[in-house]
């Protein structure tokens, strides 16, 4: 509920400000027919995960609490990095059995016919070869094995900039799979998004932590913050 009028008029409502809301931070939810405004700390993620892609070379992770909405920020962050001319592709990489479950619910509502669903590697050996398509929905399992193809297609991608934003990465990630495709894209950015990042006292069985694959936590919304 906002009461004091001054002060949220004073912040939300100048032209720049609301022209950045309407044409950056509201999407379109085909399947329900409705408008989605991003909530503040989406907004906050999601401007903090572009200003790292575009003004270094680092990677860093999104720790939002489960049920606050990552999927709809990863979803908005990978769709704006995609109209960045210096990005040649942003892939988002999910786990094969969310692909069939939420996130595939999910990113349908964004963007209709998104999600691959195939387990061969035809398909998304063709989206990277098209240039018309900045952006990338695929599983993990499937993006290795493309890396093992040796397809000429993935010649390029060796030295050109590349974003991957990884869904629920404290799952996946720790993995042979994220080493091959890590050894494969040299000039490659790694975002993650979780609920529960890995720390030292939970590191996984490799004894890495979040932070040892993602580097910085670039912003937190916890379930204090949530209440």
């Amino acid at each position: 509920r906002i009461t004091n009028f001054d002060a949220f008029i004073e912040s939300f409502m100048p032209p720049m400000h609301l022209a950045k809301m309407i044409s950056r931070y509201m999407i379109v939810n085909e399947t329900d027919k409705n408008l989605i405004v991003m909530r503040p700390y989406q907004v906050y993620a999601t401007e903090a995960l572009i200003s790292r892609a575009l003004n270094t070379d680092k990677n860093g992770y999104i720790w939002h609490t489960t049920g606050s909405g990552k999927t709809l920020t990863s979803f908005k962050a990978s769709q704006l990095l995609a109209q960045e001319p210096k990005i040649k592709k942003v892939i988002f990489l999910v786990d094969r059995k969310d692909l069939d479950t939420q996130t595939q619910k999910e990113f349908t509502k964004f963007e209709p016919d998104s999600v691959d669903h195939t387990d061969n590697t035809k398909h998304l050996l063709a989206q990277l070869g098209d240039k018309s398509k900045p952006m990338i929905i695929t599983a993990i399992q499937k993006m290795s094995n493309a890396v093992k193809s040796n397809h000429p297609v993935m010649e390029s991608y060796k030295e050109d900039k590349v974003v991957f934003v990884i869904d629920e990465c404290h799952r996946s990630q720790f993995g042979d799979m994220h080493m091959e495709i890590r050894k494969h894209f040299k000039n490659a950015q790694y975002f993650g998004f979780t609920g529960t990042p890995r720390f030292k006292e939970n590191r996984s069985q490799d004894g890495r932590s979040t932070a040892d694959i993602f580097d910085t936590c670039l912003h937190s919304y916890l379930i204090k913050d949530a209440i």
